[in-house]
């Protein structure tokens, strides 16, 4: 047993750990504002873009102390365990940060759900349009006063509190604050669309300015960090997908986008390998089936199929939009994505190794359908992680806390595509504490 003098010990050692890695990856310290680039080269300092070298790129101007950071917190039915243990760990987020030399940086701090609504023709409790990305700025859950000031639809702090917008008392006030402000419950809709709701909340998906709530939020020379906190895939689709809706037909086996569950974003969002044995093609990247292969395992009453290396579906008839739009539009809000930006995302991954995560392989599993196709066998993702039985595929992380997550192929691909600045860590641990000083380092 630690006695609590070695865990108050171990506790400041590993924040002055995440505090030097933060000062590693920012340059804290360093005086400059133009970076230099890996091949030597210095960006123009003329306001122009161009190629390296020919005079014309425009200035990195990062202020290394100012970093407006995002979280996009899944407000889907399953989030309730999830975001709690998300809400006791933010306390270590802000400690990291508060522990540099310098003090707290200049940060905005903003959060947005899941929820960009599904229009549907049938009931399935989402909304027509959801949040569209604006910014969460009330009290939630049971807190009754955000101590926000009036008009504020995010969090301002700095070491000197010149730009504090909150009354909460520092150091214990910012992550308070956001504790009331982040616990959004699990009223929102079902097919989250965690990709398009941070798009849309940036103003970054070309359909115009962000929200006015979110306005400001931005600052052109500040670093952006981005926080993904969902147990499920992105289902991001653009307007007038019938992917959530019955198209005239049945929730069951007979409609060509097969049942009405989350498994549809599956079909339509992820290209897989079977290297089944018995597989037809082990060569071909393909959608998931929609009934079980002949080569399948398990039994004929409970059949299960184990897929490999699976990636995001970007063609655009596919009916999702392309994690490669949301990679673009993201990287374009900044000269220099590459050292200005960190993706990260608390999600459904294989594995306890934080530098070997990934979202496959997964299991599918046929399991009896709902309602009058009781006598059907409809397909569903096994958790990556989650309770014991069958709804978890074989070898998971085991839960005992009543979390689970879904393979977050999508989002693992989002957030890989920021190179050393993406940061992937499992929703099933016990508790977020290595994934939030991670995080706060990387930042």
């Amino acid at each position: 047993m630690k006695t609590p003098s070695r865990s108050r010990a171990r506790r400041r050692s590993e924040l002055a750990l995440a505090a030097t890695a933060l000062l590693a990856w920012t340059g804290c310290g360093d005086k400059s504002l133009t970076d230099v680039r890996p091949d030597g080269s210095v960006p123009a300092t003329d306001g122009s873009r161009g190629e390296a070298g020919d005079g014309r790129d425009a200035a990195v101007q990062s202020n290394r102390n100012e970093y407006d950071l995002l979280f996009l917190i899944d407000d889907s039915s399953s989030m309730a365990v999830v975001q709690q243990k998300l809400l006791a760990q933010l306390p270590t987020f802000m400690q990291v940060l508060q522990a540099l030399p310098g003090g707290l940086p200049s940060v905005h701090i903003a959060v947005v759900s899941s929820d960009m609504g599904a229009p549907s023709d049938t009931s399935i409790g989402c909304s027509a349009a959801g949040d569209q990305g604006v910014f969460f700025s009330r009290p939630q859950g049971t807190c009754t006063a955000t101590t926000l000031t009036a008009g504020s639809t995010f969090i301002t702090d700095d070491v000197t509190g010149n730009s504090k917008n909150f009354t909460a008392p520092d150091p214990a006030g910012l992550p308070s604050v956001f504790q009331c402000i982040g616990l959004l419950g699990t009223a929102g809709c079902g097919f989250g669309h965690q990709l398009a709701s941070i798009d849309r909340a940036l103003g970054a998906d070309g359909l115009g300015p962000s929200p006015l709530m979110d306005q400001g939020f931005l600052r052109e020379g500040a670093y952006l960090g981005i926080v993904i906190v969902s147990n499920q895939d992105d289902c991001s689709a653009p307007a007038g997908s019938p992917r959530y809706s019955l198209n005239g037909g049945s929730s069951d086996l007979g409609n060509p986008l097969g049942p009405l569950t989350h498994y549809r974003c599956n079909l339509a969002g992820h290209l897989c390998q079977d290297l089944n044995s018995g597989s037809t093609d082990m060569t071909k990247f393909a959608s998931p089936p929609l009934n079980p292969p002949s080569w399948h395992d398990g039994t004929a009453d409970a059949p299960t199929l184990t897929l490999s290396n699976c990636e995001s579906n970007d063609d655009s008839s596919s009916g999702l939009t392309p994690v490669s739009k949301f990679i673009t539009d993201i990287k374009a809000l900044k000269p220099d994505p590459a050292n200005q930006i960190l993706v990260s995302a608390i999600t459904g991954v294989n594995g306890t190794d934080p530098s070997t995560l990934t979202s496959t392989p997964y299991t599918i599993a046929w399991l009896p359908g709902a309602g009058s196709a009781s006598n059907e066998l409809w397909p569903q993702i096994a958790h990556a992680c989650g309770p014991a039985g069958p709804g978890t595929a074989p070898g998971g992380h085991i839960t005992t806390d009543g979390s689970f997550a879904d393979p977050a192929v999508r989002i693992a691909q989002f957030v890989r595509a920021f190179g050393s600045n993406g940061v992937l860590t499992s929703a099933c641990d016990d508790n977020y504490a290595s994934a939030m000083a991670a995080i706060a380092a990387r930042i």
